[in-house]
């Protein structure tokens, strides 16, 4: 019965923290209890509930109370991790879905009808610094995810942004991978060719860069992966350029 209420109690909890800006007070632990009806052993299990969903601060003492709070991608991937790695979840896995978000993503970054958005992908391109990028791993990796997430905002769709930086933190121990001169190169025509199909609008050709460019990449996973699981540590990967088994390298 308290657990029953409890969670009736979060429920109405959340759908007003959900109304209000981040921060906002929601009133002292007296005053909510009264509002809601509940007594404090249920209001204070609603108040665990809410702040493991990162909707909720309790703040004791003067001028403390119960505070909104908004999530962040960073807590859910957190969450999200610790779900994916008490479920033995492989990188390969992790990388394939991904790799399909990243489809749909540029799909409807080409079809956006904002002509600016689009070219501003491009822009991003020309403005990288490729010296540095095929010299310096570390600012490589990070552009390989700020190329993802420019993509994702030229798509105009915040669920898959969300989604894909959730992701981009549960992998963020394949850091280490791609990282020889063949896959750099690769790497940096695909931004290119990606990019100059998005700003003309040309989803088809946008999409089949993505696709050959994902069929390139699981095939290097499973080569040098297999069903490596999240959180276990990853050996430098390097030699082996991406290229899908009986294809070419794009060209």
């Amino acid at each position: 019965m308290v657990q029953s209420a409890a969670r009736a109690a979060a429920d109405e909890l959340r759908e007003e923290i959900l109304r209000r800006p981040e921060g906002d007070w929601l009133g002292s632990e007296d005053e909510v209890l009264q509002r809601l009806g509940i007594s404090r052993p249920t209001l204070r299990q609603a108040a665990r509930l809410l702040e493991a969903e990162q909707l909720l601060v309790v703040k004791r003492g003067l001028n403390g109370g119960l505070f909104t709070r908004k999530p962040t991608a960073e807590g859910v991937a957190h969450t999200a991790s610790v779900f994916l790695r008490s479920a033995g979840t492989s990188l390969l896995d992790l990388s394939r879905t991904q790799l399909l978000l990243m489809t749909e993503i540029t799909r409807l970054a080409a079809q956006r009808r904002d002509v600016g958005a689009r070219a501003g992908l491009l822009e991003w391109v020309r403005h990288q610094d490729f010296d540095r990028l095929r010299h310096d791993r570390r600012t490589f990796a990070r552009a390989r995810v700020e190329f993802s997430r420019e993509l994702a905002r030229v798509s105009g769709s915040t669920t898959l942004t969300l989604f894909l930086d959730v992701l981009w933190e549960l992998g963020s121990d394949q850091s280490g991978l791609f990282m020889d001169d063949a896959n750099v190169e690769m790497t940096i025509r695909h931004w290119h060719r990606v990019a100059e199909a998005v700003a003309e609008g040309d989803d088809r050709r946008a999409v089949n860069l993505t696709r050959k460019n994902a069929a390139a990449v699981l095939t290097w996973l499973e080569d040098h992966l297999g069903n490596r699981r999240l959180g276990q540590p990853l050996a430098a990967a390097s030699g082996a350029g991406l290229r899908p088994r009986g294809t070419r390298r794009e060209q």
